[in-house]
């Protein structure tokens, strides 16, 4: 489990498919602070480092994980989000994040008031759903508040704090961003649905 918090970021090296799958390596200051086997969320997805060196992190990418985030899609230089998991002695500052990606994002239009930025997103039809203003999102594993939503897209004002220390700083429209739905809202629509079966 995440929090949304990124105090952490990293550079691809490389994006290889190969016979025993797509390995993507990372170079990062974290490199020297994980185990293999442990959980990182790379741009908001859950992944688990197959190995590492002093400065680079490898991780499998299962095809499950390239069809629903922006992973397949990364390439040499790109920067990503990082965040290690919570801890039991760790203060919650953002909100529960499984690292669990529901789909893609498109930023459209990046506006600009003041020193923030509003980024206006489309997203799958199907998601907007649990979208509600004010309420939690998570782009590119960023805790985020909705601040609109509208028929077909939503927006989110990001501040230079956040521009600084993610990747949200170098983006354009066109980007494509892993989302994240507050998980509390799925749990709600299931419980309200729900039907057994005899």
């Amino acid at each position: 489990m995440f929090t949304g918090i990124i105090r952490h970021q990293g550079l691809v090296e490389s994006l290889q498919e190969s016979a025993s799958g797509t390995h993507l390596v990372l170079a990062t200051p974290l490199a020297d602070k994980v185990n293999a086997g442990d959980s990182l969320a790379v741009n908001g997805a859950c992944l688990t480092v197959l190995q590492h060196t002093v400065q680079t992190i490898t991780f499998r990418l299962m095809q499950e994980t390239l069809q629903r985030t922006n992973l397949g899609q990364l390439h040499p230089k790109s920067p990503v989000n990082l965040e290690r998991p919570l801890t039991p002695t760790q203060s919650i500052d953002g909100h529960f994040v499984m690292g669990h990606i529901d789909g893609l994002a498109t930023i459209t239009v990046i506006s600009t008031i003041k020193q923030d930025k509003i980024f206006t997103c489309q997203l799958p039809s199907d998601l907007l759903r649990y979208l509600i203003p004010k309420s939690s999102i998570a782009l590119d594993g960023v805790s985020l508040t909705l601040v609109d939503v509208n028929q077909d897209t939503f927006t989110v004002s990001l501040m230079p704090y956040t521009l600084e220390h993610t990747l949200f700083g170098q983006v354009s429209a066109n980007y494509q961003a892993n989302i994240e739905v507050d998980l509390l809202s799925k749990y709600v629509e299931r419980f309200l649905n729900y039907r057994p079966s005899n």
